[in-house]
């Protein structure tokens, strides 16, 4: 254990970094706390209720939180003034997502899906026609995709007209409400989770959506999956498994019981280790730490290991660049674990994508030297991918 930071609240909320590598997240105390890279507070912001909307960093910096007062919150970096609020009908749960020109994607327990500007002006809107609590992931294309409380996947275009829908199967005595957040790879494949207990991998179409595999779990599927650099995926199911399959076939590659997982999504890093946090009944929580092919390599029920968790951890884990694992707890306290490797470098090692939590699929800048007076410079979204080759 690095260092702990205490807020004044449960956490639900997850934990994202800035440019400048402090780390943003919300607290039942109604504040978005920020914390400088060692943990000390930077500052703390005050909202009219909880926020469990997990904070996303736009490219110049700027935070964007949802909250239970039914706002959107964008929060200045350096000292945590509010630059502005929107108001949507209903507490916001979802988590904000950020394309590369700076608008911003969120959807809300009244059932619409909102665009807003960077100067928190709407856009449009989208009526789902069900609540949302699943935060968007933003296609190569400008595609935007999420789900709804009612088991429908939607596709928007960048405009908000609907691209298409995918309604996934009842399955009885289940709730089939998409509370999973998806995840994207390079081939434009959607995989996402459901109550009904399946994991599920889409195949855009462009005018529809077709289903490439389906995988049945013991329970629901509530956390986001992430994606390995190997062809898998990893799904956590509340049976209290964690599973490895094939994002090609949905075969199983692994699994290994973890214990209860409510909402946490696991981490994937630069090693190929897989890292999540579990409750294993009797007041007792572990994180652990599977290789690649499914072995244990270790967990903090271990006595080698020199920290325990606190209390149950609802939050998404987060892996730095600089190798530091992040996580809130109900304890209401911030964590820091160095692991010694940062994240993997596939297409989504992480809940919404990356450490600045944007939901966006990464955009880069090609620079081309033509001759020795000067150079070219191409840029785009999805130009080179780090998890391909």
């Amino acid at each position: 254990m690095e260092w702990n930071a205490s807020t004044g609240g449960v956490i639900f909320s997850s934990p994202a970094i800035g440019s400048d590598g402090a780390i943003y997240i919300g607290s039942n105390d109604n504040k978005l706390h920020a914390f400088h890279a060692d943990g000390s507070p930077k500052w703390s912001f005050n909202a009219e209720n909880w926020i469990d909307s997990t904070p996303a960093i736009g490219p110049d910096g700027t935070i964007y939180v949802g909250s239970w007062d039914n706002k959107v919150y964008a929060i200045n970096p350096s000292d945590g003034s509010k630059q502005w609020e929107f108001e949507t009908n209903s507490y916001v749960i979802a988590s904000p997502s950020v394309s590369a020109d700076g608008k911003i994607y969120v959807g809300s327990k009244d059932s619409i899906f909102y665009a807003l500007e960077s100067n928190g002006s709407l856009a449009w809107e989208y009526f789902a026609g069900q609540p949302i609590s699943s935060s968007a992931a933003l296609g190569q294309d400008g595609s935007i995709y999420f789900g709804d409380e009612n088991g429908t996947l939607h596709a928007l275009h960048p405009d908000g007209s609907s691209k298409w829908t995918y309604v996934i199967d009842e399955v009885a005595d289940t709730n089939k409400s998409i509370l999973s957040s998806p995840a994207l790879d390079l081939s434009g494949n959607i995989y996402f989770g459901s109550g009904n207990g399946y994991c599920y991998s889409l195949a855009d179409n462009e005018n529809n959506a077709s289903l490439n595999w389906q995988f049945l779990t013991g329970d629901r599927v509530d956390a986001a999956p992430i994606l390995g650099t190997t062809n898998d995926v990893f799904f956590i199911s509340r049976d209290g498994y964690l599973r490895s399959l094939s994002s090609l076939t949905g075969g199983l590659n692994w699994d290994a019981f973890v214990g209860d997982v409510f909402y946490s999504a696991p981490v994937i890093d630069s090693n190929g280790r897989v890292y999540i946090i579990g409750y294993t009944g009797g007041g007792e929580n572990h994180l652990s730490a599977f290789e690649s092919n499914g072995t244990k390599a270790w967990d903090t029920n271990q006595s080698e290991i020199s920290f325990s968790v606190a209390g149950i951890v609802d939050s998404s884990l987060l892996l730095s660049e600089s190798g530091k694992l992040y996580y809130g707890c109900y304890d209401g306290k911030l964590y820091c674990v160095d692991i010694g490797a940062g994240p993997a470098t596939s297409d989504w090692p992480m809940f919404q994508g990356n450490e600045k939590r944007d939901g966006a699929w990464p955009s880069y800048t090609l620079e081309i030297f033509a001759n020795n007076e000067g150079y070219g410079q191409v840029s785009g979204a999805g130009i080179y991918n780090p998890g391909s080759s």
